[in-house]
C-alpha cells in the first residue's frame, strides 16, 4: 500500500516521499512497576511483587505506579510533497541540509507523545484539497479535528555540530521537543522517489505535468467538434424582426408560423464544412499524449505483422520502455537507500530479537526467523538489482529460460522458478517441496539434530549390540575395542540423506547456502556436519546413478608375445576376476559346432596334429616365462649379496 501511494505521488507530482524513523511508542508493549522514589522500573519480579503487596496494604492501587513501556519499531510514513519543505538553497535532494515535514495528529496523540494539551487547528482532509477548487466536495468535515505538527530535521553542520531535531506547532507557536540529532546515520530520514529530473532544480517534474497542456488542447478541440455537431443538427436561424411568433424547438411534427417581412423569410445560418485539419489536429494531440506516457503499439498490445516469437516481442517491449528506464532505475536506488536506512535503525535499536517472516518464491511457504542487531552487524546490506523493476513479457522471459536450459547454464530444478507460467502452482509446489525440505535440513544441521532418524537409531542399536556382546582377544583375553570405522559410520548415520528425497535439488540448495556469508560465520563443528551431509548425499546420488544388471562381458583376443601371466592380469583388470595363468593354458572351447551328415568328417589326424603343435607352443612359452622369472630372481639375489658384502 505504501509503495502504491508513493508511486502515485511520484507519477502525478514527480515527487514522492517516505519518512523512515524510529518510533518508541509502537510495537509490542509490557507494563512495568516504577519505583516512586527513583522513578526507575523495578526489574526483579520478587521486589515488584513485594512492592505491589505493600501498596495494597496501604490502600493504594498498584496500577497507579505501573507504566506501559513499548518496544518501539521502525516506522515508515508516506508523505505527500505538499507536506514536505526542503532546503531551498540546495539544487538536488542529496544536498539538502534540513527538511521539515507536516503531520496531522489527533490531540490525544500529541498529548501521549509530548505531554502537551493542544486544541485542534486544522481539518483532516485529502492532500489535494490544499489546492483551491479540487475535491473540496469530498470532505464534509468543516470543524477542526486535528493538530498540525511540524517535524524539523537539521543535519549536523559546522554551525550545528550536533545537528538538531525539533518538533513544533504553530498558532500558537510551541516547541514540543528540541534535541540533538537522534539518528545513527548522517543523512535526512527522507527517501525521495523522483520523477523526471530537471537539471539545477530541487523539485522534479512528471509525465502528468507534461501532459496537462496537451490534454487541455485535446479537450478544447473535442468541445469545439461537439459544438459544431450541435449547430449542424440544430442550426441557428436568421429571421426578420417580428417574422417569427414561436420559438423553434426539436418537437417532431411541430408547425412554426411566420410573417414574411419585405419578402424575406426565416432561414438557417449556413455553416461551412468541418475543415480536414481539425481531425488531423485531434489525431496529432492524441499521438502526442501517447508519446508522453510512452504508449507505443507494443505497449498497447498491438504486435507488428509477422512477429510471433516471444524473444522478438520482448525485445520490442524493452526498446519501448527504455525511455522509462532512467526513472525506474532512480526509484530502485531510492528503495535501496530506504532499506539501508532501516538496517541502520535496526542496528541501533533492535536490541531484542524480532520475528521476521521470509516469503520464498515460486509458492514457497514463508519462514519465520528471529532478527536482531547481531544479524545487521554480521554484514547484511540492501542491494537492489539494477533494472529489476523494468517490465518484461512472459513469452520473452520463458524463451530466455528455455535457451539457458538447453545450453546447460541452469538446471531444470532452477528453471521452473523463472518460467512465470499460468496454472503452474501445483507443479511449482512439487518442486518447492524439495527446496523446503533442504532448508529444513539446514536448520537441523545447525541445531545438531539428526536428519535420518531411522539410520541413526539403527547404527545406535548396532553399537549397543557390539558393546553387549564384545569379541575377546585370544592372546590377552580382554574385550576388543570398538572399530573406529564402525564408530565413524555410526556418527555419520544421522547425516545420511533420506531415501525418498530429491538429491539433485538438495545438493543445489545445500551448495547455495554453503557459499553464503551466513555459512562462513557458523561454528566449525556445524560446518563439518554440512560437509559430511553433502558428501554422503553425493555418494548416495552416485550409487543411484551407477548402472545395474549383468557383469561386463569381455571379449579377449591376445596377439603377439603376450604370456598367460599378462593375459590373466588384463582379464582381472577388465572385470573377469580370479583368472590364473594356468587357466589360460587350457585349450579354447568350440564356439560353433556343426554336424553335417552330407559331408564326411574332417581329417581327425590333421586336427589332432594342429592341437598338439599349439599345446607344445604354449608349453614352450610357459617354460620360457618361468625360466626368465627364475633368472630375474637370481640376478636380484646376486645384487643383494654384493651390497651385503
Amino acid at each position: 500500500m505504501r509503495s502504491a501511494k508513493r508511486l502515485c505521488w511520484s507519477i502525478i507530482c514527480g515527487n514522492g516521499f517516505w519518512k523512515i524513523s524510529w518510533d518508541d511508542s509502537i510495537g509490542s508493549s509490557v507494563k512495568v512497576m516504577l519505583d516512586p522514589v527513583m522513578g526507575q522500573p523495578i526489574v526483579d519480579p520478587l521486589i515488584e511483587r513485594l512492592f505491589a503487596d505493600n501498596l495494597r496494604q496501604a490502600g493504594v492501587d498498584p496500577a497507579e505506579f505501573e507504566q506501559e513501556v513499548f518496544e518501539g519499531d521502525i516506522k515508515v510514513d508516506v508523505i505527500s510533497p505538499f507536506n514536505v519543505f526542503l532546503d531551498d538553497s540546495a539544487q538536488v535532494f542529496e544536498d539538502c541540509r534540513y527538511a521539515i515535514c507536516s503531520h496531522a495528529m489527533s490531540v490525544d496523540e500529541v498529548h501521549k507523545r509530548f505531554g502537551v494539551k493542544l486544541k485542534p487547528n486544522a481539518v483532516n482532509r485529502y492532500p489535494d484539497e490544499s489546492l483551491p477548487g479540487l475535491y473540496s466536495f469530498r470532505s464534509g468535515q468543516v470543524k477542526e479535528n486535528v493538530r498540525e505538527v511540524f517535524y524539523g530535521y537539521f543535519l549536523p553542520t559546522p554551525e550545528r555540530p550536533d545537528g538538531r531535531f525539533v518538533v513544533f506547532t504553530k498558532s500558537p507557536d510551541i516547541i514540543l521537543y528540541d534535541g540533538s540529532w537522534p539518528y545513527p546515520f548522517q543523512e535526512l530520514p527522507l527517501v525521495k522517489f523522483p520523477g523526471l529530473r530537471i537539471p539545477g532544480q530541487l523539485w522534479d517534474t512528471s509525465v502528468v505535468e507534461q501532459a496537462v497542456p496537451l490534454q487541455k488542447e485535446l479537450n478544447r478541440t473535442l468541445s469545439q467538434i461537439v459544438e459544431y455537431k450541435n449547430l449542424t443538427l440544430k442550426p441557428q436561424m436568421l429571421a426578420p424582426v417580428g417574422s417569427l411568433r414561436q420559438r423553434i424547438t426539436d418537437e417532431p411534427g411541430a408547425i412554426f408560423e411566420y410573417n414574411p417581412v419585405a419578402g424575406k423569410v426565416p432561414e438557417s445560418i449556413p455553416l461551412p464544412g468541418l475543415p480536414g485539419y481539425v481531425v488531423q489536429h485531434l489525431q496529432d494531440m492524441g499521438q502526442r499524449l501517447k508519446d508522453v506516457f510512452g504508449l507505443t503499439e507494443i505497449m498497447q498490445g498491438q504486435v507488428p505483422p509477422n512477429v510471433e516469437a516471444g524473444v522478438a516481442i520482448d525485445l520490442l517491449q524493452e526498446a519501448a520502455v527504455d525511455r522509462l528506464a532512467p526513472q525506474i532505475l532512480m526509484m530502485e536506488k531510492s528503495l535501496e537507500r530506504a532499506g539501508n536506512l532501516m538496517l541502520a535503525l535496526a542496528k541501533e535499536y533492535y536490541t531484542e530479537p524480532r520475528m521476521m517472516m521470509l516469503n520464498g518464491g515460486a509458492g514457497s511457504r514463508p519462514r519465520v526467523e528471529a532478527f536482531d542487531r547481531a544479524d545487521v552487524l554480521s554484514g547484511i546490506q540492501m542491494k537492489v538489482e539494477a533494472g529489476s523493476g523494468l517490465p518484461r513479457t512472459r513469452a520473452g522471459k520463458q524463451a530466455r529460460v528455455f535457451q539457458m536450459l538447453n545450453l546447460g547454464l541452469i538446471s531444470p530444478a532452477k528453471a521452473y522458478k523463472y518460467l512465470d507460467m499460468a496454472d503452474f502452482k501445483t507443479l511449482q509446489a512439487q518442486f518447492q517441496a524439495d527446496e523446503d525440505q533442504a532448508m529444513r535440513e539446514h536448520e537441523k544441521l545447525i541445531d545438531g539434530v539428526s536428519i535420518n532418524g531411522a539410520a541413526a537409531m539403527e547404527a545406535e542399536a548396532q553399537i549397543m549390540s557390539v558393546m553387549q556382546n564384545p569379541e575377546f582377544d585370544p592372546e590377552t583375553g580382554q574385550a576388543m575395542p570398538l572399530d573406529e570405522n564402525m564408530l565413524q559410520e555410526a556418527m555419520d548415520a544421522g547425516l545420511r540423506p533420506l531415501p525418498f528425497e530429491n538429491k539433485a535439488a538438495h545438493l543445489e540448495t545445500h551448495a547455495t547456502f554453503m557459499k553464503s556469508k551466513e555459512f562462513e560465520v557458523l561454528p566449525p563443528d556445524v560446518q563439518a556436519r554440512f560437509f559430511t551431509h553433502y558428501q554422503l548425499t553425493q555418494q548416495a546420488m552416485a550409487e543411484e546413478a551407477a548402472p545395474t544388471g549383468e557383469p561386463p562381458r569381455v571379449s579377449l583376443q591376445l596377439r603377439g608375445a603376450v604370456g598367460p601371466t599378462v593375459g590373466s592380469k588384463m582379464l582381472n583388470q577388465a572385470g573377469v576376476e580370479n583368472v590364473s595363468p594356468e587357466e589360460l593354458l587350457e585349450p579354447p572351447l568350440d564356439t560353433v559346432v556343426i554336424d553335417n551328415k552330407d559331408k564326411p568328417n574332417a581329417d581327425e589326424g590333421v586336427a589332432g596334429e594342429q592341437s598338439q603343435i599349439q599345446q607344445d607352443l604354449l608349453d614352450k612359452i610357459l617354460e620360457e616365462e618361468v625360466m626368465a622369472s627364475q633368472k630375474r630372481r637370481n640376478m636380484r639375489l646376486e645384487e643383494a649379496m654384493k651390497v651385503g658384502f
